[in-house]
């Protein structure tokens, strides 16, 4: 299973000096060509669904989609969270199956901001997730209409106490990208990015790679770019492939050999082209986990399952990366164990089972169903 660790795959990039490209995903087709390309090219990739596409596209329904085409590959594969506001919205993605998240503070004061992360990260790191946050503000360019929004670029002292105080796993800048679609090479601030290298020491992200040149891409990658995004010019390619066809088939034809052309540029155009195999030997895998409570009832009732199910439900709010708990219930003709009822938990990480048996309300619930079962009995198991 090539589903890694977003943090290792980060850091990784980070010492090698390459990035990864972040793939805007918004369905299954651009899915599909992304890792099409990324298997051609022997390089990672980071699915990246960003929170303002979500009127495209379901996140609960699409995430399983992209988890099912990791597992068939033999490439890395992280899946990203992008541009989250909330801790609600980041909780839903990591409950979906993402573990990697941009967090995007949505004021400019700096104490409000760190604070907040460093709550982030205290919450979501024990789980292995990848916390990315943001520095400055990245140009807005709609890629239709090029209607652009003020500039705020990433200064090295705000950069250098976030990177401190806060500690991300990586850290977004602004140093003269931007989102959208670039008619030219953006004009990047190589003096800029060289200072925040230093005073961070931190994996680095750029948003916007639309317009990027092979040049650009190794200095950047040589002053602590891990990461970079790119969206726009697959957009683009979509709709224009759509408007050419004749038909739906022919539509797809073409635009899947057109976008594992543009993907396959980018992994050799960011340096990741050639890297799967170490990766995968060095970075650790993102297995998910169950966990089977099991309890033997001589009495089952509607009123246990009413008084156990909250235990549960605060479990899930408590840890976001519990994705589903099922109750399955088995009722027997044997006198001595009259019901057998399993839960079933889901979980999006194996790391997630330490902090759950340290929780107290996990405890609490193990020691009310020995108050009311004959039997009790927890099991676990990797998929």
């Amino acid at each position: 299973m090539p589903l890694v660790n977003a943090q290792d795959l980060l850091q990784h990039a980070y010492q090698n000096q390459y990035a990864v490209a972040g793939i805007g995903i918004t369905d299954f087709e651009l899915a599909q060509a992304a890792i099409t390309a990324a298997s051609i090219t022997r390089a990672p990739i980071i699915f990246n669904l960003v929170a303002h596409h979500q009127a495209w596209f379901n996140l609960t329904a699409l995430i399983p989609s992209l988890i099912a085409l990791a597992k068939t590959a033999d490439i890395p594969v992280a899946i990203h969270f992008d541009h989250a506001t909330s801790m609600e919205a980041i909780d839903n993605a990591i409950r979906a199956g993402c573990n990697s998240v941009m967090f995007e503070p949505s004021s400019q004061n700096l104490l409000e901001n760190q604070t907040q992360i460093a709550a982030l990260q205290q919450r979501y790191a024990p789980l292995g997730i990848a916390l990315e946050t943001v520095a400055g503000h990245v140009d807005e360019q709609n890629i239709f209409t090029s209607v652009m929004q003020p500039e705020l670029p990433t200064q090295p002292a705000t950069a250098k106490y976030l990177a401190t105080r806060a500690q991300p796993t990586a850290l977004a800048v602004s140093v003269g990208n931007q989102h959208g679609l670039a008619t030219k090479a953006p004009k990047i601030d190589f003096a800029r990015l060289k200072r925040i290298h230093q005073d961070t020491e931190c994996p680095l992200v750029i948003h916007g790679g639309s317009g990027l040149t092979e040049d650009q891409c190794v200095r950047l990658t040589r002053k602590g770019v891990a990461k970079i995004n790119f969206f726009s010019d697959l957009a683009k390619i979509i709709v224009e492939q759509r408007k050419k066809a004749k038909d739906y088939f022919s539509a797809a034809e073409s635009m899947q050999t057109v976008l594992v052309e543009q993907v396959s540029g980018i992994m050799r155009l960011v340096g990741s082209a050639g890297r799967a195999a170490e990766i995968l030997q060095q970075c650790r895998l993102w297995p998910t986990r169950q966990l089977i409570i099991s309890a033997q009832f001589l009495s089952w009732s509607s009123e246990i399952e009413q008084n156990l199910q909250p235990i549960f439900d605060n479990l899930q709010q408590i840890l976001p990366s519990i994705q589903s708990v099922r109750l399955f219930v088995e009722h027997s003709d044997n006198e001595l164990f009259n019901t057998r009822v399993e839960w079933l938990l889901q979980l999006n990480q194996a790391e997630t089972l330490a902090p759950l048996q340290h929780q107290d309300l996990y405890q609490h619930l193990l020691n009310q169903l020995r108050g009311l079962a004959t039997e009790v009995s927890v099991c676990q198991s990797t998929q």
